[in-house]
C-alpha cells in the first residue's frame, strides 16, 4: 500500500462498507440495481446514517464508490464498490494525499468508529 495515510484510512473505510453489505445480505435487506449500463449491482445504502454517511462521501470522492444514478425508488442513496479490497491495497492514493483529504478520511472514520 502507497501513501498510506490516506490510503490505509481509506481501505478501512471500504472493509467497512463490504462488511456492512455482508451484513445487509444476511439479514435480506442488500438490494440490487441496475447501473448506469444496467448490470446489476449489490448497492450500499448508508441510512442516512452520519457513520456512513461521511465514509461513503469519502469513498466516492476518491473514485471508490459510485452513486447508482438515478437513486432507485426512495431508497438511496445507493453506491457500489468499483473495485475491491485488494485491488485498494494496491492502488496509489497519491493525488489525495493532502492534509485536508487526511483529515476528511480520519473524521469520516472516526465518525464510522464512534458509532
Amino acid at each position: 500500500m502507497r501513501n498510506t495515510t490516506v490510503a490505509a484510512l481509506v481501505y478501512e473505510l471500504l472493509f467497512e462498507v463490504y462488511r456492512k453489505m455482508d451484513l445487509d445480505r444476511r439479514e435480506g435487506w442488500l438490494r440490487s440495481f441496475p447501473d448506469e449500463n444496467g448490470t446489476p449491482r449489490e448497492a450500499f445504502f448508508h441510512e442516512f446514517m452520519t457513520c456512513w454517511e461521511w465514509p461513503s462521501g469519502t469513498l466516492e470522492e476518491v473514485g471508490i464508490l459510485k452513486a447508482l444514478q438515478p437513486s432507485p425508488r426512495r431508497w438511496g442513496p445507493n453506491f457500489y464498490p468499483v473495485i475491491n479490497l485488494d485491488e485498494c491495497a494496491a492502488a496509489d492514493f497519491l493525488r489525495f494525499e493532502t492534509f485536508d483529504n487526511y483529515c476528511v478520511a480520519m473524521f469520516s472514520f472516526d465518525e464510522l468508529q464512534s458509532h
